[in-house]
């Protein structure tokens, strides 16, 4: 029997189907906000926990509210560090 193990990792999904298939956490607010502040962040946890998905979130919510509307908003930029290195 052919099982085919189907994984999908937050980095290599389209905005809009990532958008689609993600679901919230209760305290996603919070952790977004707190993302979304000046300063140097580390998200620590295990494979598949979702560091790339909130930090994914919280990039495109930043670039959906429009960093030029409001100069003391910070600008998001997302590096795929997976991608760059092959």
């Amino acid at each position: 029997m052919n099982l085919d193990i189907f994984i999908e990792q937050a980095e290599y999904i389209a905005s809009e189907e990532f958008q689609k298939w993600s679901v919230e956490h209760p305290e996603e607010d919070s952790i977004i906000r707190k993302l979304s502040h000046g300063g140097a962040k580390l998200l620590v946890g295990p494979r598949g926990s979702g560091k790339t998905t909130l930090m994914l979130k919280t990039y495109y919510k930043l670039s959906a509210n429009g960093s030029s509307k409001n100069p003391k908003s910070s600008f998001p930029i997302y590096v795929n560090f997976k991608s760059s290195l092959n």
